[in-house]
């Protein structure tokens, strides 16, 4: 591994020892096109993406509710569905995070997708509620640890073994321990919950579809302009009008509209959807707002040149690759929020109550789905910059080294030799733009 600094300018060293600082911190460069167009053209994609999502799983869920004359055909569709889905989040983020290059993590990941497609199946056909706990209580400590691997001050960077990565594991185990606890759920299955979800998948795979579709039409924000330090920031940002939005809209006031029954009529459910759609718009609209301030802020910067607002160029053809992982997050997470919906409802709970609290602990994990798709792609948290010597000798010259958070990226370092009188040689190390070029352009 090679030592880590940021990324964002070096110092000018003479060879006289002389050290002229520039600064360590800068904005990007300021957008030419209209913020308040861009932010709103974020929030409607997000709002026709999930319209049309939600009406179309809700059609699914409605005729697979009527079709099915036994609940066991929906059960066994909806498992094998979460078996997929789940194991798929699984692999990819054990992959991402964890590595394949030996025998022991190979191992390692071939349990977490195990796993992963274990919980998939309780969770989506049996409502079964114990992994979904669990995993939330693994994500916290993967935060925990990430977190702890960020902020620890040391000089050492040959670590062999990132305790953020492991722990992809320990939430792995955890879901295995809880999943062989869900005897309870056996005995009083939701008979409507299979057949949710089979809708559910349909409307994650079309609300993707859409985005990924749409996402340059109209002005368009970058949120890879930003490093993964930066994407939290705009996560953590956003989360809180978000999670009153969902609160409101998704929980109480959706829970207001519904029927005072559980139901699977298209009729009595859509309108409720629909209202809960717009906490989507304000979430997409919030977040780009916030990639945008950082931006101009110069907090959490990855490609200084590279514009925060792009403009837009039409429909593209979506990525298949990145599809599957965004609707295998958002499968995931939407059968979770069932789960603890139907475990409330079945323990008596009302229906206004129950959607609260379930929209109120599946909101925040919502808001962070972009931050699991972006740990699938193998990012994770920057390291803080390298210690430098402040004291070099009159003939030492040591340029730092700089190394992307991606390893498959290496700077190109370009040295400049300038002399303005014969007294006196400076060499100026500088960094030209290493961006990588993406059509990743969504702040979901």
């Amino acid at each position: 591994m090679i030592p880590f600094v940021d990324n964002r300018s070096l110092d000018v060293i003479n060879v006289s020892g002389a050290h002229d600082h520039k600064p360590t911190s800068y904005a990007a460069n300021p957008p030419t096109l209209s913020i308040k167009m861009t932010v709103l053209a974020h929030a409607a994609r997000d709002f026709a993406g999930q319209v049309a999502g939600r009406t179309v799983g809700l059609g699914i869920f409605n005729a697979a509710a009527y079709v099915s004359s036994s609940s066991l055909p929906c059960r066994v569709i909806a498992g094998s569905l979460g078996a997929v889905f789940g194991g798929l989040q699984a692999q990819r983020l054990a992959a991402a995070q964890i590595g394949t290059d030996n025998l022991l993590k190979r191992c390692s990941v071939v349990a977490c997708t195990v796993v992963g497609a274990t919980a998939g199946i309780a969770i989506a056909s049996l409502g079964a509620y114990q992994p979904v706990v669990a995993l939330a209580a693994g994500s916290a400590l993967a935060i925990t640890a990430s977190l702890s691997k960020f902020c620890r001050k040391s000089h050492d960077y040959e670590d062999a073994i990132d305790t953020s990565k492991l722990a992809v594991f320990l939430v792995g185990t955890a879901a295995t321990v809880s999943a062989v606890t869900v005897a309870d759920t056996y005995l009083s299955p939701s008979v409507d919950l299979a057949s949710k979800n089979i809708g559910v998948i349909c409307e994650a795979t079309l609300v993707e579809f859409i985005k990924s579709s749409l996402e340059r039409c109209g002005p368009s924000v970058d949120r890879n302009t930003l490093n993964f330090n930066g994407k939290v920031f705009v996560s953590m940002s956003g989360l809180l009008p978000y999670l009153a939005a969902t609160v409101l809209l998704n929980g109480y006031l959706s829970g207001l509209l519904q029927p005072k029954h559980d139901s699977h009529q298209f009729e009595e459910l859509i309108l409720p959807l629909i209202v809960g759609a717009i906490a989507n718009g304000v979430r997409g609209a919030c977040n780009a707002r916030a990639v945008i301030e950082f931006n101009q802020r110069g907090i959490g910067i990855a490609k200084p040149d590279a514009p925060v607002i792009r403009p837009g160029i039409g429909p593209k053809q979506p990525e298949v690759v990145r599809m599957s992982k965004k609707i295998a997050i958002r499968f995931f997470l939407s059968i979770c929020r069932n789960a603890v919906y139907d475990r409330m409802r079945r323990a008596g709970v009302g229906v206004v109550a129950a959607s609260t609290l379930a929209q109120c602990i599946y909101g925040f994990f919502a808001q962070n789905r972009d931050l699991v798709y972006d740990l699938m792609k193998g990012e994770g948290w920057n390291r803080p910059m390298a210690p430098t010597d402040d004291a070099l000798g009159d003939d030492e010259i040591k340029p730092t080294n700089l190394i992307d958070e991606n390893p498959l990226k290496v700077a190109d370092i370009s040295v400049v030799v300038s002399s303005s009188d014969t007294s006196e040689t400076s060499i100026e190390v500088s960094v030209p733009n290493s961006s990588e070029t993406t059509n990743e352009v969504s702040t979901e």
